[in-house]
């Protein structure tokens, strides 16, 4: 785990030198450690919404 830290470190001190645009969130970076929410697509709902909606004229 530590190897994995320490390395990704270098890695993230080479790409904030280098290229600051490019350094990712603290999320990103260590995606292991933090919980990450998963949203959902607005257009999976809308579709879900709808199919409801039909099945709810049909009755």
């Amino acid at each position: 785990m530590m190897a994995w830290i320490v390395y990704t470190g270098a890695y993230l001190t080479a790409i904030g030198y280098n290229n600051p645009k490019r350094f990712p969130s603290i999320e990103e970076a260590f995606p292991t450690l933090f919980e990450q929410k998963e949203q959902q697509d607005w257009r999976i709902m809308k579709e879900r919404i709808e199919q409801y909606k039909n099945m709810k004229k049909q009755k």
